[in-house]
């Protein structure tokens, strides 16, 4: 019957205690229920509360643009078998997530399948209309491309599934064999998110290229073969974008089921670790722990093998400021209601890392004194702030980001 995701709860902040300890609260933050059947409900009679299922990742964004944080709860299904759906609950502002059903459609004749087999999924806006769209890697099937529908509309559903325009008809097809991860990120520098998929083909990593969106079809992506050097070609489980070297673009780091650990540097190729062979890692995540300006790397470990904290010894500050590659752009309106502002950051480091950026909103009425507004962090490196409601006003706005190297 599966197991029950959790909710913890920090218990700094508005519930007084102390930052950084955590209280379980998993009966109070799952809400309304729609389409989890009743043999999966922990108390059917509801239709309401925890439930158990089949997941590897679930992410947290603002997926209906109001400011509080949603969550995209994937499935894998029983003995990773593709028969259980994904789902949507969206936060009701108070912390309690109900879910949203149905959330999905096909276009162009396809039929949309949120039936996967999916180890890992991304929350990230590929078309930059400031709506946080899906990338899904599915381990046995094809990976997915899920569209918001919020903004550049497709249909009157929440999301479209696009993978047949996005990805199966420019010819990138899984080869669904162990397509464990997705990661995006900026690679080729232009603004938009490209999606590094591992084993793609066999056990060969390849990197799809976002080129771009087509009104009535969604965005589309090219395979690019030659993006990646010098590929073991391992049964690898993760990826993670980081600039180690500081120069300013995005290296990986790529976690191993079985054997060496490898960074690619960009542009040159790969190095291994040197992290002790025949270790079965999981996952890596990337923070500058020591506070010395560069990013160093904490990697987790399966099978109780010891996990790995490697510290960066190149020593070279992060002296790349954070860029923006979207700002609303708002005409003139009528009184009476409040400006919602987005901005899209970009930077030589991982989406989560982004998401602890000091972003502000700094906005004048009428000539007067700037007013300072933090931002809140959507997810997919975008942040959103709100101008209040004024009156045959002339309101001038800039929004300002900080990284975490000051």
């Amino acid at each position: 019957t599966g197991e029950v995701s959790r909710f913890y709860v920090n218990q700094g902040g508005p519930q007084a205690g102390t930052i950084g300890f955590y209280v379980e609260d998993t009966n109070n933050r799952w809400g309304t229920l729609i389409s989890v059947p009743a043999d999966q409900e922990v108390d059917p009679d509801n239709l309401q509360g925890a439930w158990r299922d089949w997941t590897c990742d679930c992410d947290f964004a603002d997926l209906d643009d109001d400011g509080f944080t949603d969550l995209f709860h994937s499935a894998y299904g029983p003995n990773i078998d593709g028969s259980d759906d994904s789902r949507i609950f969206i936060n009701d502002t108070t912390g309690v997530f109900d879910e949203l059903w149905p959330w999905c459609f096909g276009v162009q004749g396809s039929t949309m399948d949120i039936r996967t087999h999916t180890i890992d999924l991304d929350l990230v806006d590929l078309d930059a209309d400031f709506d946080i769209d899906v990338t899904m890697s599915s381990r046995n099937s094809q990976g997915r491309i899920y569209m918001n529908n919020l903004y550049n509309g497709l249909s009157a559903s929440a999301f479209n599934d696009i993978s047949q325009f996005a990805l199966v008809a420019q010819g990138i097809v899984s080869s669904a064999t162990a397509n464990y991860e997705g990661e995006f990120g900026d690679v080729d520098g232009d603004g938009d998110f490209d999606v590094w998929f591992k084993n793609w083909n066999g056990n060969t990593d390849r990197i799809m290229r976002n080129d771009g969106f087509t009104a009535g079809s969604g965005v589309q992506f090219s395979q690019q073969n030659n993006w990646i050097k010098n590929d073991p070609n391992n049964d690898e489980n993760e990826v993670d974008f980081v600039d180690f070297d500081g120069d300013g673009d995005l290296d990986s780091f790529v976690a191993n089921f079985s054997g060496t650990n490898h960074l690619y540097v960009s542009p040159q190729g790969e190095l291994p670790t040197g992290n002790p062979g025949g270790l079965t890692t999981l996952d890596g995540e990337t923070a500058d722990v020591d506070n010395d300006g560069d990013q160093d790397l904490a990697v987790a470990n399966d099978a109780n093998q010891q996990n790995y904290l490697y510290r960066n010894s190149l020593g070279i500050p992060d002296t790349h400021a954070p860029t923006f590659h979207a700002v609303t752009n708002q005409a003139d309106k009528a009184n009476g209601s409040s400006t919602v502002i987005h901005a899209a950051v970009r930077d030589n480091t991982s989406y989560y890392v982004v998401q602890f950026y000091d972003v502000k909103l700094v906005y004048t009425v009428n000539g007067g004194s700037p007013v300072s507004v933090d931002m809140f962090a959507q997810g997919s490196m975008q942040f959103r702030g709100v101008i209040p409601a004024q009156t045959d006003a002339t309101v001038a706005y800039h929004v300002e980001a900080t990284d975490l190297a000051g």
